[in-house]
C-alpha cells in the first residue's frame, strides 16, 4: 500500500508540477480513521496511564513502544491513541510499516495516513514533512524495527513539525537523542500458589478468548493448568490467545504440557490473523531475520542460561560481550532488569535453543561451559553460607537458582562426583529457607546419580556426607524412620573409611543421633552424643561445633540441670558468633530463653525469643520465626494475655503449615489446645488436641506424646472426666521420655487432680498410669477428644460468694507463681493433704476445677496482679 502511494504521488507530481500543500495556511488534515476493535482490550491499565501521561509532557515527542513480537504493543498503542485523542487537536493518525522496505515507502505510508496529498516533483519525504509542520497531531508508526535506517528521518521530522507527536512500536529500539523506551512485557501472570489465577491479566485475556471458541470454558475447572499456561508465555498476549484456541479439543493442562514440549504448538488457524501473528514460530522468525551473524551465535547460546543471568555469566559461558548483549536488548530479545540481571522469554528461549540445537558440537560446548560456571559459583558460597556471609551468599544462591539446579543435573548425569563440591551448600541453603522438601528431593536425586558408581573412598565418602544431609531433611519433615536410617548407612562408610566426616555446619552423624535422642526423650544419652561430637569437631569446624554444644545445652535442660545448660548454650553462642553462623545464633537465643524460663524470667525470655525472631526474620525464614513465634506465644499464654497468645499461635501456624514443618505443627496444636482450653472453648481444644496427637503419634517422638498426655490432662480435667486425667499425669510422671518440666507439670496437676476423686478411685487411676505405655494410652485418648461435650456448667458469679481467708489468698498465690503442692506445703509449713485441702476450697470459691482457671479467675476478680 505504501508502495502504491509513493508511485501515485510521483506520477500526479509528473502531470501537474505542483507542490504538495499550499506556501501558507493550515492543511485540511483527512487521517484514515483509526483500525477497529476486533476483540476487547485486556488489562495493561498502568501502562496506558503511564503512556498517556508521556504523551501529554512537553519534552516528550518520540516514544518507542519497545517489546517483542506478539507481546501486544500495536494494540497498547491504539489504545493510547484513543484515550489522548483530546489532547491532539488534528487528531490521530495510524501508519502500519510491516511492508514499507525504505524511508520513501515510510513517508509514503506516512502522507496515506494523514491524508497528504502527495503531487509536484518534489520528493515524497519532503512534501510530507512540509505538509505537517503547522498540525497538532499523533502519529503512531507501527512495526518499525526493519526501518532502523532511517531512523533520523523522524529527527527531522519532529523538528520541521513541532506539533507532531509520534509513538512507535517497535521490536528494536530506535537509539534516537529524541527518543524515549517504554519496555513492554507480558501481562502480569499468576504465582505458582495463586488460588485464583484468573484474576490476573494474563487469566483473564486467556479465558475471553477460550470463550470465543467454548463458551462453556470453566477457568475455575481449569485453574491449575490455567495458572500454568500464564507462567508458561510469560503473559505474552499473542501466545495466551493462540494457546486459548486449543481449548477447543485439550484441556489447559494438556495444552500447558505441549507449550513446554513444543513451541510449534502455538499457532492458529484462522484466516484473517495475519502471517506474521499466525504462530510463535513465525513471529520468532521474523525477529529472528532482523539480527546479524554475530547476534544470532550469540543469542542462540544464551538458551543454556535458566532464569536470567548476569553478564559475567553471559561473557564467560556464551561469549557475549557488552556491545552483542546491547543490541540484543534493543531487538526485544533480552531484558535488562534493574538487578543487573538480563533475562530472556521462556518462548524465546526455546526457539533460540532450537537454533542452538542444529550445532550439536555448539551445544555441546556451551552447556559444559555452563554447569562449569554455575558449579564454581555454587562452591565459592560455601564458606559465606556457613558463616560470615550467610544472609548475601542465601541471596546470590538464590538469584541464580533456576541456573544452579540445572548445572547440578548435568552434573548429576555427566560428572556425578562433582557433586561432593556443592551438596552441603545446597543443604544449609535449603535449610535457611525453609524448603525441606525440594532440599531433600535434589539430594536423592544426587545420591541416585552417585550410588552406581565403583566403590571408591571417593565414592563412599559422597555417600556418607548425602546421607547426613539427607537425614538433616529427615528430620525437618518429621521422618524419624527414615532419618535414622540414613545416618545408619552413613556412619559404616565412615566407619570402613577411618575418617572424620567433612567440615560444615551438621556434617557429622552424631550431632543428628543427638536430635534423635532428644526427640526420644533419651536425654542423658543426647548429652552424652553432644559431647562425643564436641570432641570429634575441634575450633576448625565451627559449624558442626556450635550445634553440638546447643544439642548438650538442650539435653541438660531437659534433665532440669540449668547451670551446665546455662553454660553449654554460652558455649554454643560464643562460636556460632565467632563464625559469623547468625543463622545458627538464633537457635541460641531460643535456647536462652527456655533457660530464663526455667529461672521463671520471662523478662529475659521474651527478650532473648525477639532476639531469636530478629535474626531469622534478616533471612525470611519461615521456620525460624514460627518457632519465635510460639515461644512468645506461650510467654502470653503464660501471662493471660489471650488475644495475644492465640493471634501469636496462629501466625506461627500458618509459617509452618505453608513449609510443611510436621514438628512445629504438633508443638502449635499443643500451644493452641492448651489456650482454648484456658479460656474454656473445650470443644475446639479438643480438635486442637487430636490433630497435633495422631501427627506425633504417626512419627513416635515419645516426648511430644507425652507433652500432649499433660495439656491434655487439664482439657480432661475441664471436661468431667477427673479419673482419666489423673491416669494420664500419672502416666506423664513417670514416663522415661518426660523432660524435667513435663514430669513437674504433670506431678503439680495429679496433686490437685486428687482433690476431685475419692481416695480409692485416685490410688486406682494413679496406679494404671504408672503401668500405662504413653504410646498406648495416647492413642485411646484420641477419639475421646473429639466426642460431644456434656452441657457446660453456669457460668461463673461476678464477684466471689464467700471471700477467700487469709491462708487461701497465701496458697492462691503460690499456685500463680508456679509452685507445686508440695512446694507450697514447705513454703506454709503445711502437709501436702492440708494444701490439697485448701486448693479444693480455693476451686470451689472461684467456680473452677484446676490451677489454670484458679489464677485466670482470680486476676479478673482482682485477687492477683
Amino acid at each position: 500500500m505504501a508502495q502504491q502511494a509513493m508511485k501515485h504521488g510521483e506520477q500526479v507530481a509528473a502531470t501537474a508540477g505542483l507542490r504538495s500543500v499550499p506556501q501558507q495556511g493550515k492543511p485540511i488534515l483527512l487521517p484514515a480513521a483509526l483500525p477497529t476493535r476486533q476483540t476487547s482490550f485486556v488489562g495493561r491499565t498502568n501502562e496506558l496511564t503511564q503512556l498517556i501521561s508521556r504523551l501529554t509532557a512537553p519534552d516528550c515527542r518520540l516514544i518507542t513502544i519497545i517489546g517483542p513480537g506478539g507481546s501486544g504493543k500495536t494494540r497498547l498503542a491504539l489504545e493510547t491513541a484513543r484515550a489522548a485523542q483530546a489532547q491532539f487537536p488534528d487528531g490521530v493518525a495510524f501508519a502500519t510499516l510491516a511492508t514499507a522496505p525504505d524511508a520513501t515507502a515510510l513517508a509514503s505510508a506516512i502522507a496515506t495516513a494523514v491524508g497528504c496529498p502527495l503531487v509536484g516533483r518534489t520528493s515524497v519525504p519532503e512534501q510530507v514533512l512540509h505538509y505537517l509542520r503547522t498540525v497538532e497531531l499523533l502519529l503512531i508508526l507501527d512495526n518499525f524495527e526493519h526501518l532502523l535506517a532511517a531512523g533520523p528521518w523522524l529527527s527531522a521530522l519532529l523538528t520541521a513539525a513541532p506539533g507532531v507527536s509520534l509513538l512507535v512500536t517497535s521490536r528494536t529500539a530506535l537509539n534516537l537523542r529524541e527518543e524515549w523506551r517504554y519496555p513492554l512485557a507480558g501481562l502480569a501472570i499468576p504465582e505458582a500458589d495463586d488460588r485464583a489465577p484468573e484474576q490476573t491479566e494474563a487469566a483473564h485475556l486467556f479465558i475471553e478468548r477460550a470463550q470465543q471458541v467454548r463458551p462453556d470454558f470453566s477457568p475455575v475447572a481449569e485453574r491449575a493448568g490455567l495458572g500454568q499456561i500464564c507462567r508458561l508465555v510469560d503473559g505474552l498476549p499473542l501466545a495466551l490467545e493462540l494457546a486459548a484456541a486449543w481449548v477447543k479439543t485439550l484441556s489447559c493442562t494438556a495444552i500447558a504440557e505441549e507449550i513446554a514440549r513444543n513451541l510449534a504448538f502455538l499457532t492458529t488457524d484462522l484466516r484473517n490473523a495475519p502471517d506474521r501473528h499466525r504462530s510463535m514460530q513465525a513471529v520468532f522468525d521474523h525477529s529472528w531475520a532482523l539480527l546479524t551473524t554475530d547476534e544470532q551465535r550469540i543469542f542462540q547460546r544464551l538458551a543454556v542460561f535458566r532464569g536470567g543471568f548476569r553478564r559475567e555469566a553471559a561473557a564467560q559461558v556464551a561469549g557475549a560481550t557488552l556491545p552483542l548483549l546491547s543490541a540484543l536488548t534493543d531487538a526485544s530479545l533480552l531484558r535488562y532488569e534493574p538487578d543487573g540481571r538480563f533475562s530472556l522469554h521462556e518462548l524465546l528461549r526455546q526457539y533460540a535453543e532450537a537454533h542452538l540445537d542444529d550445532t550439536p558440537a555448539e551445544a555441546a560446548q556451551t552447556a559444559d561451559a555452563h554447569r562449569r560456571y554455575y558449579l564454581a559459583y555454587l562452591a565459592a558460597q560455601f564458606a559465606p553460607i556457613i558463616g560470615g556471609a550467610q544472609r548475601e551468599a542465601v541471596a546470590a544462591i538464590t538469584a541464580e537458582l533456576a541456573n544452579i539446579l540445572a548445572a547440578w543435573r548435568a552434573t548429576a548425569a555427566h560428572d556425578p562426583l562433582a557433586l561432593g563440591q556443592v551438596a552441603h551448600t545446597m543443604t544449609v541453603f535449603y535449610d535457611i529457607r525453609a524448603r525441606y522438601l525440594e532440599g531433600l528431593a535434589l539430594l536423592q536425586e544426587g545420591l541416585q546419580a552417585v550410588r552406581p558408581l565403583p566403590p571408591t573412598p571417593a565414592t563412599e565418602q559422597l555417600l556418607a556426607a548425602l546421607l547426613v544431609d539427607i537425614a538433616r531433611f529427615h528430620h525437618r519433615l518429621f521422618q524419624p524412620a527414615a532419618m535414622r536410617a540414613a545416618l545408619t548407612e552413613s556412619e559404616a562408610y565412615y566407619a570402613r573409611l577411618a575418617i572424620p566426616p567433612p567440615s560444615g555446619q551438621g556434617t557429622d552423624p552424631l550431632l543428628w543421633r543427638g536430635i534423635l535422642a532428644l526427640l526420644a526423650g533419651r536425654y542423658i544419652e543426647a548429652e552424652l552424643l553432644g559431647n562425643a561430637a564436641v570432641a570429634r569437631n575441634t575450633p576448625d569446624r565451627p559449624g558442626n561445633l556450635s550445634l553440638a554444644w546447643w544439642i548438650c545445652g538442650r539435653a541438660a535442660l531437659w534433665q532440669q540441670a540449668i547451670r551446665r545448660a546455662e553454660d553449654y548454650t554460652q558455649q554454643a553462642a560464643e562460636t556460632a558468633v565467632a563464625n559469623g553462623d547468625r543463622w545458627h545464633l538464633a537457635y541460641c537465643h531460643n535456647l536462652q530463653g527456655h533457660i530464663a524460663i526455667a529461672r521463671e524470667d520471662y523478662a529475659t525470655a521474651r527478650q532473648q525469643y525477639q532476639a531469636s525472631y530478629a535474626l531469622r526474620e534478616e533471612f525470611n525464614d519461615p521456620e525460624g520465626m514460627a518457632t519465635s513465634l510460639t515461644h512468645l506465644a506461650k510467654i502470653a499464654a503464660h501471662e493471660t494475655h489471650w488475644a495475644e497468645a492465640e493471634h501469636l499461635f496462629r501466625r506461627s501456624l500458618a509459617f509452618s503449615r505453608a513449609i510443611g514443618d510436621q514438628a512445629a505443627v504438633v508443638n502449635i496444636l499443643n500451644g493452641l489446645g492448651n489456650l482454648t482450653c484456658a479460656i474454656g472453648n473445650y470443644a475446639t481444644a479438643g480438635n486442637y488436641f487430636a490433630e497435633g496427637l495422631r501427627l506425633a503419634l504417626a512419627t513416635h517422638y515419645a516426648r511430644l506424646i507425652v507433652v500432649y498426655l499433660t495439656s491434655i490432662g487439664e482439657w480432661l480435667t475441664q471436661t468431667a472426666q477427673p479419673a482419666l486425667a489423673a491416669t494420664v499425669y500419672a502416666c506423664a510422671a513417670t514416663a522415661p521420655a518426660s523432660d524435667h518440666d513435663t514430669r513437674t507439670q504433670a506431678q503439680q496437676r495429679l496433686d490437685t487432680a486428687a482433690a476431685a476423686l475419692p481416695p480409692a478411685d485416685y490410688s486406682a487411676a494413679v496406679a494404671l498410669g504408672h503401668n500405662a505405655d504413653p504410646v498406648a494410652l495416647a492413642t485411646r485418648i484420641v477419639p475421646i477428644l473429639t466426642l460431644p461435650l456434656p452441657t457446660p456448667p453456669p457460668a461463673a458469679p461476678a464477684t466471689l460468694v464467700e471471700p477467700l481467708t487469709a491462708r487461701e489468698q497465701a496458697v492462691l498465690a503460690l499456685i500463680a507463681a508456679g509452685y507445686s503442692n508440695r512446694k507450697i506445703a514447705d513454703e506454709l509449713f503445711l502437709t501436702v493433704n492440708t494444701v490439697r485441702s485448701y486448693t479444693h476450697h480455693l476451686y470451689n470459691k472461684l467456680a473452677v476445677s484446676s490451677r489454670t482457671h484458679a489464677v485466670a479467675r482470680a486476676r479478673e476478680l482482682g485477687l492477683l496482679p
